[in-house]
């Protein structure tokens, strides 16, 4: 199974009074992920599911990644436990394999929790900044 994480695009800053759920994308913040998703159109082609966190700046994303690939609204989940997975990656694991008949999925989240998944996933210590995108293989 191919896996994309996608962390959020750049949002409005935290000290304002909205609450961090309802934060949206910056205008600077949609270019980089604009440009990202651009420089991965190859790769992000072939993603038969997306699953979303509910909060307003990972809908932005993945709304912005929709107008650059082909996916049936059926094939996009709006999940929020994706904004509470932090630290559960055996968790995360058992819900992947609700899905395990799709050949790639797409997780649109957050940081701290997407970063390391990813690293528990590929032994690979980078961090997603705001609005990259990293490919992972993985078998179920």
């Amino acid at each position: 199974m191919k896996l994309t994480l996608i962390r959020h695009g750049k949002a409005n800053d935290t000290l304002s009074n909205i609450k961090d759920f309802d934060r949206e994308l910056t205008e600077q913040g949609e270019i980089e992920l604009i440009n990202n998703i651009e420089n991965n159109i190859t790769a992000l082609q072939s993603i038969d599911l997306i699953i979303c966190s509910w909060s307003k700046r990972t809908r932005q994303t993945c709304e912005l990644l929709c107008d650059f690939i082909t996916i049936e609204n059926n094939n996009i989940i709006y999940d929020d436990n994706l904004y509470m997975f932090e630290n559960r990656y055996d968790a995360f694991i058992d819900y992947l394999y609700e899905y395990k008949h799709k050949n790639h999925i797409c997780f649109i989240g957050h940081d701290y929790w997407l970063s390391d998944f990813a690293i528990y996933l590929s032994d690979n210590n980078l961090r997603l900044k705001t609005g990259e995108i990293m490919h992972i293989s993985y078998n179920l």
